[in-house]
């Protein structure tokens, strides 16, 4: 065979093959390394999100804990004045900065009850009973599985009345207990007031009608509303549907399963 058809017919296809192979090895290992570098970038976005959420919450509770400090100097320095106007600003601080099963609160609560100025006592003592009741029955607010979590009959309703709205709401929350019942409901259906001193608290200030839920709860809130809106019909009113979440922003919240509350305040 002559040097120019070995070249042709063996160097030639053989060199063609190397280049093939070495052009399709270098194909994967870039693809390999391209998915490497991604996946290490992801990675590291991943972790850069949890230290920034980690400095967020790190932030928000350095910021819940100079409120609360702030609220409690409040308290303390109007009772070292003894100025009763003082002491009625730093009491409706305590009310509307502290939910009203806080700790602190209750604690400034009973200070204020015993050591404030006789009309600031007694309003203070007000609140206290007041939010030491809401506290017992918040505890026994259930966090269970329901059977279905679109059958609304199987939940455990809280109707709240505002007290400010007088006997009106009374009733209307009776009513309403009723027509949930007769309309199958099997779960705890509870009747609760409201006290203008615990609608002040952070994660209320209810005015009207007023369905609370979970984002995943809204079938069941829907059902529970077409019963509430066909009590208070003749009155031309409709409940509206809000997010349960309360607090500040920030704070952790606790999902209750199983469970929807029903405010009547107008």
């Amino acid at each position: 065979m002559k040097p120019k058809e070995v070249i042709k017919d063996i160097a030639v296809p053989v060199v063609t093959a190397i280049i093939g192979i070495v052009t399709a090895v270098t194909g994967i290992l870039v693809l390999s390394l391209d998915r490497s570098v991604k996946s290490f970038d992801a990675q590291l976005k991943f972790r850069e999100a949890e230290r920034l959420d980690v400095v967020e919450q790190r932030q928000t509770l350095q910021q819940q804990m100079d409120v609360r400090f702030r609220i409690y100097e409040a308290v303390t320095h109007s009772l070292e004045s003894a100025d009763a106007r003082k002491q009625r600003v730093a009491a409706a601080l305590v009310l509307a900065m502290l939910e009203p099963d806080d700790s602190l609160r209750l604690g400034l609560l009973g200070i204020l009850s015993s050591e404030a100025a006789p009309e600031i006592k007694a309003e203070a003592t007000k609140a206290l009973t007041e939010a030491s009741r809401f506290a017992a029955q918040q505890q026994t607010v259930p966090r269970r599985a329901v059977r279905s979590a679109d059958d609304w009959r199987s939940y455990d309703l809280d109707i709240f009345w505002c007290t400010s709205n007088g006997a009106s709401a009374n009733d209307t929350t009776t009513r309403l207990q009723k027509a949930l019942q007769d309309a199958g409901a099997t779960g705890r259906i509870r009747v609760r007031e409201l006290a203008p001193s615990i609608n002040s608290s952070p994660g209320y200030r209810i005015a009207g009608l007023v369905i609370r839920r979970e984002a995943a709860e809204e079938a069941v809130a829907q059902a529970i509303k077409q019963v509430a809106d066909a009590t208070v019909a003749s009155s031309g009113a409709q409940f509206v549907l809000t997010s349960s979440r309360q607090g500040t922003p920030g704070e952790l919240y606790t999902p209750t399963p199983g469970y929807l509350s029903l405010f009547v305040c107008q």
